[in-house]
């Protein structure tokens, strides 16, 4: 006979190892798993008092845990708010507003902007880019000016409206799940031949510190730059930007495109659609607050200090997460075996 709550906890040991047992062999089918569960056999207590005795301590170890993954998560949440927090001050100018006072070099740094010279002449320009559209005012410093994608951009190239002739080695070609806020994720990556990778540059090769900017799909509105030393094609759903070096970072243009600023116009043009997807038209006017040079170097390094940290705190609460898991997956162990 079992005590029910002690039967449970049973049943919690059987499944972790057959769980384990599929993992180990590469997966298991549903009739695989009920084969293991008839056969898997585990040591337990015979005395109902005994049983109950194991599983009051259970009980009260995995409510402990349970109190203490909950704080987990809250804290990697906190951090991940932080990270929103930082990006939100960074492009209305809060989190360099410390150096504006202190700075002697902040005013009249924009110049380049209004200059007719940042925009006639390009060969990628027909007539003067449009102002921002925005759907509520923009603050900022007084000494920023508010721009668009297309006045600090020579280039801006739609991908290819083809699907990549994959290989199964060559140059890489981007997805849009390689792209994380900032930056590429190189990790899994597809290839195609030389011959496809020069058709799909014909109209700009993607260079270091090029933006791409995902516009299209379930990976909507989201930034990441060009890394150095590094040869890639574009994929579909993705557009990329060469920006005016004279008047941007890209470091600090990709942060504005990945900012709450942009993600509510991301939200406005594309509603609730069930395939949703930005037109080139409405990206080029998107509202980007600019900084001088000057001060877009210094709010690049404080995000960058800032995400460092950021980082730290996520790795040390995803371990402090499976660290509990796997304290939960020992006791159990432990109460099934007697080591109680």
């Amino acid at each position: 006979m079992f005590f029910a709550d002690f039967f449970g906890y049973m049943l919690m040991v059987i499944e972790d190892a057959i769980t384990d047992a599929g993992e180990g062999c590469g997966g298991q089918t549903e009739l695989g798993r009920r084969v293991l569960a008839e056969r898997f056999s585990v040591r337990y207590p015979k005395s109902l008092d005994e049983q109950q005795r194991i599983a009051g301590i259970l009980d009260e170890a995995f409510e402990g845990i349970a109190m203490a993954r909950e704080n987990a998560e809250k804290n990697l949440r906190n951090a991940r708010a932080l990270s929103e927090t930082a990006l939100t001050a960074a492009v209305g100018g809060a989190l360099t507003a410390d150096w504006r006072r202190t700075s002697r070099t902040s005013a009249g740094a924009c110049r380049p902007l209004s200059d007719e010279r940042s925009w006639r002449g390009r060969e990628t320009r027909a007539r003067e880019p449009r102002r921002p559209v925005v759907d509520r005012p923009v603050e900022m410093p007084d000494s920023w000016a508010l721009a668009t994608p297309e006045a600090i951009a020579t280039h801006i190239v739609d991908c290819p409206h083809s699907t990549p002739r994959w290989t199964h080695s060559g140059v890489a070609c981007l997805r849009t799940t390689n792209f994380r806020a900032g930056f590429l994720d190189l990790e899994s990556l597809r290839f195609v031949s030389e011959e496809t990778y020069q058709e799909r540059i014909a109209r700009l090769e993607p260079e270091p510190g090029d933006v791409l900017y995902s516009r299209e799909g379930g990976i909507l509105g989201l930034a990441c730059i060009m890394p150095p030393s590094f040869k890639a094609c574009l994929g579909q759903r993705m557009m990329q930007l060469r920006l005016d070096s004279l008047v941007v970072l890209p470091e600090y243009f990709a942060s504005v495109l990945n900012s709450s600023l942009i993600l509510s116009q991301v939200t406005r043009l594309t509603g609730g659609a069930a395939a949703p997807h930005l037109n080139i038209r409405d990206i080029k006017a998107f509202p980007i607050p600019l900084p001088p040079l000057s001060e877009q170097r210094v709010i690049v390094a404080m995000l960058a200090r800032v995400n460092a940290e950021i980082q730290r705190l996520e790795v040390a609460y995803r371990r402090k997460l499976a660290a509990l898991d796997e304290l939960k997956r020992s006791l159990l162990h432990q109460a099934c075996s007697g080591q109680l």
